[in-house]
């Protein structure tokens, strides 16, 4: 102030008669939600943790143009695969006389890896399966409908239960990454990782509509116990873990097979 002798401190405030009263109503509320709002109790925060979380290494991945003998051993070596993404392509540019509309919905690939047999059975699998698609010989491409297939990605929980699939629908693999081969790697397993491509994917969370209570119990969902609306859809669960009931020992079915 010292500096500009002309300023001269202004005390109060002001505040635009047109608006005045909008203001006070809105100080209103808010001062009226501070007072009713309850804060996240200890009970409240334990009861939320109790419903658990997702884990995202609880997952099965089915690829449909596997052999049905070789299924078990690549559910099994799977040990990495994405929830497919999506996301909206706009118009452009964003300015204030033209809007940003959406005209196209885009499917990112996905990624799975595999841990590699001794036989490289998965390695050969997919080369196989690309060579469907560009014949190696002499370049010619195979028919679209020769070489696409499905995959189904499965959420589960830490006992088996069924929480989200996603269904790759017309997928093939795109790439297959190259592998590293190196003196130093030793006491470790080899890996193969493979993108995929396909047309679209459809999901389906069948145990948030049993919690929620809407709609009907969708095939293979299935939980533990009738005490909860999560546990009341799996009465064959006390059958399934003693596996002499079934023929030819235990086994973690959970519903007729798929492919």
């Amino acid at each position: 102030m010292a500096q500009f002798p002309w300023l001269k401190e202004v005390a109060g405030s002001y505040v635009d008669p047109a608006i005045a009263n909008g203001a006070k109503n809105i100080t209103d509320k808010l001062s009226s939600l501070l007072r009713h709002k309850k804060g996240f109790t200890l009970d409240k925060v334990m009861a939320n943790v109790k419903n658990d979380f997702a884990r995202p290494n609880l997952f099965e991945v089915h690829i449909d143009k596997v052999a049905h003998a070789s299924q078990e051993p690549f559910r099994i070596n799977c040990f990495q695969a994405q929830i497919p993404g999506h996301n909206i392509a706009t118009t452009d540019p964003k300015t204030v006389d033209m809007r940003s509309v959406a005209y196209q919905k885009i499917f990112t690939d996905t990624i799975l890896g595999f841990y590699s047999s001794g036989d490289l059975r998965e390695l050969q699998f997919f080369h196989e399966w690309m060579n469907k698609i560009v014949n190696p010989k002499n370049n010619h491409f195979g028919y679209y409908s020769d070489y696409i297939g499905q995959v189904k990605i499965k959420q589960l929980t830490r006992k088996g239960n069924l929480v989200g699939t996603w269904t790759l629908h017309d997928a093939y693999p795109k790439t297959i990454d190259p592998i590293q081969l190196d003196y130093g790697t030793t006491d470790t397993i080899m890996t193969v990782n493979v993108t995929m491509t396909y047309r679209n994917f459809t999901a389906l969370f069948p145990m948030a509509k049993v919690k929620e209570g809407t709609g009907l119990v969708q095939e293979n969902t299935f939980a533990h116990s009738s005490n909860t609306a999560m546990n009341k859809i799996d009465p064959m669960m006390e059958i399934r873990e003693e596996g002499w009931k079934f023929a030819g020992g235990g086994h973690d079915d959970t519903g007729p097979e798929e492919f």
